[in-house]
Parts: C-alpha cells; structure tokens; sequence
C-alpha cells in the first residue's frame, strides 16, 4: 500500500511539473516578446518595423543593429523618428541603451522646419557631418561642443543672428551663409583646423582681426 501511494504521488509531481513546464514553454514560444517588454519599447518596435522594413518578430537589437548608420538618409530618418515620437527623456533612454556604441558619421537635417538644434544630435559623439541647412534655427547651443569629432557644420539658409561660441576644435569646414550675422568673432579662437569658412549672404561690415588666426583656412567666402 505504501509503494502504491508512493507511485501515486510520484506519477502525479511528474504531471503537474510537466504540465508547467509545457505552459512555460508554450508561453515563451508563442508569446511575443513585447509581452516583457516597456510601453517605450512597444512603441519603438512598432516604429522600427516600418522604418527598417522587417515583418519577423526580431527583438528591438536585431532590429537596430541590421539598421545602416553609416547610411546617412537613414541615420536622419531614424533619429527624426524619435524626435517625432518620443520626448526627450525617452529618447535619451533608448539612445543609451541601443545607439550608444553605434557609429554615426552623418546626419542630414536639412529642410525640417527646425528652430532649434535637437538635443538628442548632441548625443551622437561619433558624429562627422551635420547639415542644419535651410531651417528657422536662431541660436547655437554651447552643447555643441560635445560633438568634438565634427568636421563638417552646415548652417546656412537659418535665422542665427548672435554671434556665436562654436568649440569644435576637429572642425575643418563651415557654412554659416544666409543667415542675419553683423558680427562674427567669438568661434573663431575655437577652431584652429577650419579650412573654409562661408559667411556670405549675412549683414557683416567687416571681418574680424581673429580671421587671421585661422592658419589652416584655404577657402573664404565673405
């Protein structure tokens, strides 16, 4: 009788023990993977399927890391895509814990109706290019110097009227055309690489004695 209870009990742990290990596996099969996931993180899958043009059900870093950076039309569109969608806050958040160590060499924002660099560009340390071109922008921030491997800056075709402080000493060409400067100065001890230098199309009476202090420039449109 002891033996026949013992079977008893032991056949009957087996089947509940299998019976969740099935639930279990079930459960993690045909479960998606948002199920664990952040509404931040729904909201980004959502938004990746469509922009990286993928129907599998891949997790979030599959998803980013088959995504071309180094392509610059979709390193733009994907960055626009979280400005567009998340607050600033969530955007910082899913650019620490996904696109920290992803190069991105360009960005080209040209045309957006921007009237303010975006924060989330300034967290892009491996950034190289960056076309601000023909926005309503009417300040630089002195953030901007966080972005220390810059070399091209486009600004033209904007509102900036300040004179500015741009410290970006890896800096070889800017375009700050089109704009409504009457001076300029306060860069240009910053920026000892600058090669060209486009400061046409402004009200600028004149240039400034530290033009001269631009060693490296070759080209200057004034």
């Amino acid at each position: 009788m002891k033996t026949n209870i013992s079977y008893f009990l032991f056949f009957m742990a087996m089947n509940c023990s299998n019976g969740q290990f099935a639930a279990d596996t079930q459960g993690a099969s045909s479960g998606s993977s948002s199920e664990s996931e952040t509404s931040l993180e729904s909201r980004l899958r959502e938004g990746l399927k469509s922009i990286v043009s993928s129907n599998q059900s891949q997790d979030i870093e599959t998803m980013i890391a088959s995504y071309e950076f180094n392509n610059q039309k979709k390193a733009s569109s994907f960055l626009l895509f979280l400005i567009s969608n998340f607050s600033y806050e969530e955007q910082l958040e899913i650019f620490n814990k996904y696109l920290l160590k992803i190069d991105i060499p360009s960005i080209d924002f040209s045309s957006q109706q921007l009237t303010e660099i975006p924060k989330i560009v300034l967290q892009v340390k491996t950034l190289r290019n960056l076309n601000l071109k023909n926005n309503n922008i009417t300040t630089i921030p002195a953030d901007i110097s966080l972005l220390t491997n810059l070399k091209t800056f486009n600004l033209s075709y904007n509102k900036i009227e300040e004179d500015m402080v741009i410290n970006l000493p890896q800096l070889h060409s800017l375009d700050v055309s089109h704009n409504k400067l009457t001076v300029f100065s306060l860069f240009l001890e910053k920026i000892k690489k600058l090669q060209s230098l486009n400061i046409s199309y402004n009200t600028i009476e004149e240039l400034p004695v530290e033009v001269t202090y631009l060693e490296c420039l070759r080209t200057l449109r004034a």
